[in-house]
């Protein structure tokens, strides 16, 4: 559940898999508790080992789900292609593209480098990241 607010949804309806991008904090971490409780198995994305390792421990435990971490900086380039990588062979089903991030103050104080890699993790991952695994989902006739 998210903060006690059930999704109302059977999400298995989609699938076996979850793959959750800013998972180790955060609305991605609340999302990861949540889909864990519907059943769903979670690759878990987020570029904090200890962190991703203790969240996969503690859904496993309690939900009885499998987990696979991946401990990825999703501004990098080519961070897109080791995560689909990685994930071969998995049917991934469900999606929530969540790592994020952004400045406090203004515009013109931040860096062209701070910007470009805001613009690589908010908007250029979760893009590739959708192209990557929508296709399998839109052949299946299943997925979200």
């Amino acid at each position: 559940m998210i903060q006690g607010v059930d999704l109302g949804y059977n999400l298995k309806r989609y699938g076996q898999w979850c793959l959750i991008t800013g998972a180790s904090s955060g609305i991605g971490l609340q999302f990861a508790h949540a889909v864990a409780q519907e059943g769903l198995n979670l690759i878990l994305v987020a570029r904090r080992k200890e962190r991703l390792e203790a969240l996969a421990s503690e859904l496993e435990a309690r939900h009885k789900i499998e987990t696979r971490i991946i401990v990825q900086d999703l501004s990098l380039p080519d961070s897109t292609q080791r995560v689909s990588s990685l994930c071969a062979g998995i049917e991934v089903d469900m999606m929530v593209l969540n790592a994020g991030f952004g400045f406090y103050g203004r515009f013109v104080d931040i860096s062209e480098d701070e910007l470009a890699r805001m613009i690589a993790l908010n908007c250029s991952s979760v893009a590739l990241l959708a192209r990557r695994f929508l296709p399998p989902m839109i052949e299946r006739r299943r997925g979200a």
